[in-house]
């Protein structure tokens, strides 16, 4: 099965293909500066696709396709399913639920946080069910100073409708975003050695994909 990894130039993209490379994919690598009006379709259209981590603002990648013609949350909204990883996780959100990409109050590169989970919250139905105490305990490794802006107590109220789940970190920022059939994205690095729970996402991320 065909996999498309959208290549920010990231120095960790070699480790998050590494996990991937277990599964039954055949990947695709795709620099995102090699994305055009005239290859972008036939890259993306009912493909599985991951967009990776990278260096920056999100705005900053989405000027540059405008730059060379190409619609980029059109030509997104085309594919079959969306893998979402920091940079990745912000360019889905702001795209496909217009929401604000601005600075974290708490900037982490190298730290630890954890998920914020309630007794009554679930999880994303990718995950397996005997995974949530392990989940829950588990330290996951941020790399960024950025942040997808929204409010937990608003959302967690049902004050904000939306298609989209979410999960809060231990400070009330966003940790994950799910979209049952479409994307699941997050904010920090699933491959990193500081995240405690590597094979547990990405078995998430491949039954996702699957």
């Amino acid at each position: 099965m065909r996999l498309v990894f959208i290549d920010f130039e990231d120095s960790f993209t070699n480790n998050i293909l590494s996990y991937f490379d277990q599964f039954d994919f055949h990947i695709d690598i795709v620099n995102f500066r090699n994305l055009s009006k005239s290859n972008i379709s036939d890259l993306l259209e009912n493909q599985l696709v991951v967009l990776g981590p990278g260096p920056g603002h999100p705005e900053e990648y989405l000027k540059s396709f405008v730059s060379v013609g190409v619609n980029f949350k059109d030509e997104l909204s085309k594919a079959k399913r969306i893998i979402g990883i920091c940079l990745g996780h912000q360019l889905v959100l702001n795209i496909f639920d217009e929401l604000r990409v601005v600075r974290s109050s708490r900037p982490m590169h190298g730290q630890a946080i954890t998920m914020k989970l309630e007794e009554d919250e679930d999880l994303f139905d990718c995950f397996n069910r005997e995974d949530r105490t392990e989940l829950i305990h588990a330290k996951l490794q941020r790399y960024n100073s950025l942040k997808v802006e929204i409010d937990s107590g608003e959302y967690k109220s049902g004050n904000k409708e939306c298609l989209t789940q979410f999960i809060f970190d231990n400070n009330d920022e966003l940790l994950m975003a799910y979209r049952p059939n479409f994307f699941f994205t997050m904010q920090f690095h699933p491959e990193s050695v500081g995240t405690s729970c590597n094979n547990i996402l990405f078995e998430a991320m491949n039954k996702f994909l699957m």
